[in-house]
């Protein structure tokens, strides 16, 4: 993503973030080695998660299912008891001008 959709991608994270509050949960993984940047469940720390999302760099591929099969089971541990969940995927899409 050296054509800045990854650092739109940080931003839009953290506006989001910022939006929170400490009871909201939210999860994060990368797609390109498939890591979990911030396991899902309550926002206890929103410095830590911003920093984490801060740290993330381009890679050389995106694992589009791998990534997006992590994002679900993420999302289905942290709301197995609270009901629902839902998982965004904001990839990497080539746009037409």
């Amino acid at each position: 993503m050296a054509d800045g959709r990854l650092a739109a991608a940080r931003e839009a994270l953290d506006r989001l973030i910022g939006r929170l509050d400490p009871q909201d949960s939210l999860g994060v993984v990368a797609f390109d080695e498939v890591q979990v940047v911030a396991p899902a469940g309550p926002l206890v720390d929103k410095e830590a998660v911003r920093r984490r999302v801060r740290e993330l760099e381009p890679g050389g591929l995106t694992n589009l299912s791998g990534g997006y099969l992590r994002g679900v089971q993420e999302a289905r541990r942290a709301s197995s008891d609270r009901g629902a969940s839902s998982c965004c995927s904001p990839t990497a899409w080539p746009t037409r001008a």
